[in-house]
């Protein structure tokens, strides 16, 4: 699945870190980016180990410039959610420009996710904080 990573004009770039955190890009270069970045999602949910307790998340939409509405992208999770049932849990940290009322994203985010997910939005300065979030276990 690297070959996501090089293209220039990829909409959504993948990369699996040491840490086992799967991060996601959204460049602004592709008003494809959505669906890469679901194609990619499904493959490896697809693909995953059945006794992985918690698969984790970064997704970085600061660059998205628009391209990655969260309606859209919250209606895409449910879907996948029908279509993969036995599925390891998620934990998800969305990286986001800051524009966007945090609490109320957070708190709709949670009504929202698939049973057993956790998603949490976090602005670009928060990235650490991200990273140690989407790492635990609570």
């Amino acid at each position: 699945m690297s070959s996501h990573d090089d293209r220039s004009t990829t909409g959504c770039t993948y990369a699996l870190l040491p840490n086992g955190v799967h991060t996601f890009t959204f460049t602004g270069r592709s008003p494809t980016a959505l669906d890469e970045f679901f194609a990619i999602l499904t493959e490896l949910l697809a693909t995953a180990d059945p006794r992985t307790p918690v698969l984790r998340y970064i997704v970085d939409v600061t660059d998205a410039s628009g391209q990655a509405p969260i309606n859209e992208m919250v209606r895409r999770f449910q879907r996948l959610e029908t279509a993969l049932p036995q599925r390891p849990r998620g934990r998800t940290a969305i990286i986001h420009q800051g524009n966007i009322f945090l609490t109320l994203a957070n708190t709709l985010i949670s009504t929202l996710a698939p049973a057993g997910d956790k998603t949490r939005f976090f602005t670009l300065q928060e990235r650490e904080e991200a990273m140690r979030w989407v790492l635990g276990d609570d």
